[in-house]
């Protein structure tokens, strides 16, 4: 693969982002705030490990979750002329991009299954993101959760009672996909190498820094003087940490 158009594309789409900040509502644009910041480590972190580890398969899943997910800001537009399209076709491939980050975990850090045991657990993340996708695609809400739905999708009114069945399925399907990756983790941690135990502290770190922000971002919110914007950058920075720990483990 070409090493510029990974990079080419990243910036594409960053700067996409960027341009629909002013066209979002308020609260939606808060909202996106913590993904915008997370996907730039994303997009360089999977860029590099295509072009330096390209036998790693987390390199063109990082990238292709970094895409998926920056679409999330185009629901925001839904408000706009001919935003019917907007809602569901940004859910669809956002939800679809997300859904796929316990995948990273699962395959973490050379790419591959711990054992062949867990191929059913690689599928069920697949699939997982596959049904939120489509939950998205016919509410026009982030897996099919109706209550960040700007405009509802041109679908949502006659597809109500599978959607509801729906997103709920799929919110539990994730949680478990999430529960699995961080099992998996573990597994390796107690079978691993020196090296394999080395990278995977990498990525705990990495874990726990984001868990220390999400404690003070929940515990700090809506307080006098804490302003929205700001809790919404440090959600970001925590979130950052991620793939930034990935980067630091593999390379």
């Amino acid at each position: 693969m070409n090493r510029r158009f990974p990079l080419t594309l990243g910036f594409v789409v960053a700067a996409f982002n960027v341009a629909t900040i002013p066209f979002l509502p308020r609260d939606f644009a808060i909202a996106q705030v913590p993904w915008m910041i997370a996907v730039v480590p994303m997009f360089v972190v999977g860029a590099l490990l295509m072009s330096r580890a390209q036998w790693n398969a987390i390199g063109p899943l990082l990238f292709l979750i970094a895409v998926l997910g920056s679409f999330g800001n185009i629901p925001g537009l839904a408000a706009r002329p001919g935003g019917q399209w907007f809602g569901p076709t940004g859910a669809a491939l956002s939800t679809f991009g997300v859904s796929l980050l316990p995948l990273v975990v699962l395959l973490f850090p050379d790419g591959g299954l711990p054992s062949s045991r867990w191929r059913p657990v690689k599928w069920m993340i697949i699939g997982t993101a596959s049904l939120g996708a489509a939950m998205g695609f016919l509410t026009g809400g982030w897996g099919g959760d109706t209550s960040q739905v700007i405009r509802p999708g041109f679908l949502y009114e006659q597809t109500r009672t599978i959607t509801e069945v729906g997103q709920v399925t799929f919110f539990t399907l994730f949680a478990l996909s999430i529960l699995a990756a961080v099992a998996s983790i573990f597994v390796r941690y107690a079978r691993g190498s020196v090296v394999i135990r080395h990278q995977i502290r990498w990525l705990l770190v990495g874990a726990a820094t984001l868990a220390v922000v999400v404690l003070l971002v929940f515990t700090t919110s809506g307080l006098p003087g804490v302003a929205a914007g700001w809790t919404a950058f440090a959600l970001g920075a925590g979130m950052a940490m991620i793939p930034t720990a990935i980067g630091v483990a593999v390379l």
